[in-house]
């Protein structure tokens, strides 16, 4: 309140102040502790108000009656009685000074800083997207929610579990490096789930425990956080030979190496683990790291040399096999790089039928209205470059209408945006400034040399083919690439040679300084109705794609709303993507993202969308047909697939913990 306001202008910001007049550093650490210790003395006070356990487990359920089993959200507990006291005669109490207390003005203040920090974090339309959700409002709410390690698991499955409707549920969690670690944690989700089975859904005798309600079943999906390049800054690709942090996402790759071979060891060491260790996804900020990042770790997790898929063990059962899940055109810059990565996970990571592909809000905005609303667009030169050469490709194997003019336009753009990166950033009359102006192209349409760097243009052909290479895997990895090329490209850079470039050096050039400085470089660009073309083109040529492999598109309606470009759940990407007329549509599921950050589970989100179909003007009966096929496909879709009797499932469970 306005207490801690008036500490903190008083003491930081005359600190702050000391700061630019290059004040007393000593005095600085004091002031820094007079404040921590200010907030210390402040939580303290709070401490010794609760109770003692109130650090073991939840908080708000402490306030339960003796006895509760009613397992939910601490925010609805919280609000449920504060509601309660609201509608109740005693609205005024008096605390530890006898002061009263307006409970009315405690919960609606209460009020204001939750949909404040709602506001700015959620729908705040000038900043909008996942990177900005994940600093200001993701890693709060998900950090609070593990405060409490020792029963994170509980009370995660539990709240989920209060649902009786539920069949399946996939949990999601990070990849440790090792496999101790790994394995610490998977042991802890099934003693959890176990706890909850024989306290919610089992009746013990005799140290027996049978069961008296169907049990849901549960799974594990684990995920590769998308993340910024850690490597060193200065890229080099000769460097990189006995260094990955010079490798573009070289320490990052290395990163995810370590974990998936942690996570396969694992589940190949005990095939009962295949039961709930069901598939592996990459999620978070889908900026942060480009598709290729991830292709040796799908490769590695579908690799049949060393998984047992299909192999006859000594009890006769068999080991699951592995679902794969990517998040990507959730969160783009440019449309055509949300349409590109979806695609680029479905070609290059190993997608089978039935894999998922998580969001795809990039298949279903209309081209018109993302325009609109996105004039101008800034993004690295690389990545306008590879999106018009996905375009590029995709749209001469896949659509039978290429218009010259497209293409004409398409060779322009890939022209001009590698002879920005490959030949010196400079045309002959170009500003070679970072700005693209349509102007540009009509007064110097021809292919014009790039000033001093005797660059003539690569040709499409052999920048597709490195656009490709970049997905392909290396045989020793990319520190013997390097001592493959290092005569043919490093020696030549170095020395101002001019390079014949080809589809290997293309991919070379990913990881060396000179090249990556003017990769990152900024461009900024209208979009033209020719733009507007080829996205409407591409999003139907990838619907039919997707359809035909029958790769299924996740729909997560809050998460959509708050961190994409959708302001209502009736813009859901769904509608465009699944229609109640058409069986050659995409199979879409409904899930939840994260029910703890968004306050939902999997029945909400299906409720939002059949509300969503009554606002588009869809009958009860039909819209309860549609919702219908959804959550069906969501069951069938699931990764998780054993389907032995409920008693079976927990003896098995048990020999499985012990195991572990």
């Amino acid at each position: 309140g306005d207490k801690f306001e008036d500490y903190y202008r008083e003491h930081f910001c005359s600190r702050e102040s000391e700061k630019e007049n290059k004040g007393d550093k000593k005095e600085d650490r004091e002031k820094d502790n007079e404040i921590l210790s200010h907030y210390i003395a402040l939580w303290n006070i709070l401490a010794r108000a609760l109770p003692k356990n109130a650090f073991r487990g939840d908080m708000c359920r402490l306030i339960l009656e003796p006895g509760s089993t009613i397992n939910t959200l601490d925010e609805n507990i919280f609000l449920y009685h504060a509601l309660l006291r609201l509608m109740g005669k005693r609205q005024e109490e008096q605390n530890d000074e006898g002061e009263n207390i307006d409970i009315k003005k405690y919960i609606m203040q209460y009020l204001r800083v939750r949909n404040y920090l709602f506001h700015i974090s959620v729908q705040k339309k000038t900043v909008k997207g996942l990177d900005y959700f994940q600093q200001n409002h993701y890693r709060l709410n998900s950090g609070l929610n593990r405060v409490n390690t020792d029963n994170f698991w509980e009370v995660a499955i539990r709240e989920q579990l209060q649902n009786r409707d539920l069949h399946k549920i996939e949990f999601r969690t990070s990849m440790p490096e090792k496999v101790s670690d790994f394995k610490r944690e998977v042991k802890k989700f099934l003693e959890a789930y176990q706890t909850i089975l024989k306290e919610d859904f089992y009746i013990s005798s005799d140290e027996s425990f049978k069961p008296y309600r169907r049990i849901p079943q549960v799974g594990l999906v684990v995920h590769f956080l998308k993340k910024q390049d850690e490597s060193a800054p200065e890229k080099c690709f000769q460097n990189g030979k006995g260094n990955c942090e010079y490798f573009r996402f070289g320490k990052l790759a290395r990163l995810y190496e370590q974990q998936i071979s942690a996570f396969t060891q694992l589940r190949n060491e005990n095939r009962e683990l295949s039961r709930y260790l069901v598939g592996i996804d990459a999620a978070s900020l889908e900026n942060s790291t480009p598709v290729w990042v991830f292709a040796p770790v799908y490769e590695k997790a579908r690799d049949s040399s060393i998984e047992g898929i299909g192999r006859e063990g000594q009890d006769g059962d068999y080991i699951q096999s592995l679902g794969f899940t990517f998040h990507a055109g959730e969160d783009f810059r440019h449309i055509l790089s949300g349409l590109r990565r979806i695609d680029e996970a479905v070609e290059f990571l190993k997608f089978h039928a039935g894999d998922r592909i998580g969001h795809g809000i990039a298949l279903g905005i209309p081209a018109e209205k993302w325009k609109a609303e996105n004039p101008v667009i800034v993004l690295p030169q690389i990545e306008a470059l590879e999106n018009y050469l996905w375009a590029y490709d995709t749209m001469s194997r896949n659509y039978s209408g290429f218009q010259a003019a497209v293409l004409a336009y398409l060779e322009k753009r890939i022209f001009e945006l590698s002879g920005r990166i490959y030949g010196g950033g400079k045309s002959r009359g170009g500003k070679g400034d970072g700005d693209w102006e349509e102007e540009e192209f009509e007064e110097y349409g021809e292919y014009r040399e790039y000033e001093g760097s005797g660059f003539t243009g690569i040709p499409v052909e052999i920048l597709i083919a490195g656009y490709h290479r970049q997905f392909c895997p290396r045989r020793g990895g990319l520190e013997t690439e390097a001592r493959i090329v290092e005569a043919e490209f490093c020696q030549k850079v170095c020395s101002g040679e001019k390079i014949a470039w080809n589809a290997r050096l293309l991919d070379a050039a990913r990881h060396c300084k000179k090249y990556v400085r003017e990769m990152e470089r900024p461009v900024h660009y209208e979009i033209t109705e020719q733009d507007l073309l080829i996205i409407e083109q591409l999003q139907q040529i990838m619907k039919k794609k997707l359809s035909k492999k029958g790769i299924v598109i996740e729909v997560n309606p809050s998460s959509n709303t708050a961190i994409a470009n959708l302001d209502t759940v009736e813009e859901n990407q769904l509608f465009q993507l699944s229609h109640i007329d058409k069986e050659d549509d995409l199979i879409v599921c409904i899930n939840s993202d994260d029910p703890a950050v968004f306050n939902t589970n999997v029945s909400n989100e299906l409720a939002y969308i059949y509300y969503g179909m009554l606002e588009k003007n869809i009958g009860r009966e039909a819209a309860l047909r549609w919702i219908d096929r959804v959550r069906v496909n969501g069951l069938n879709s699931s990764f998780i697939r054993h389907r032995e009797p409920d008693q079976i499932l927990l003896e098995r469970l048990d020999t499985l913990i012990k195991s572990l």
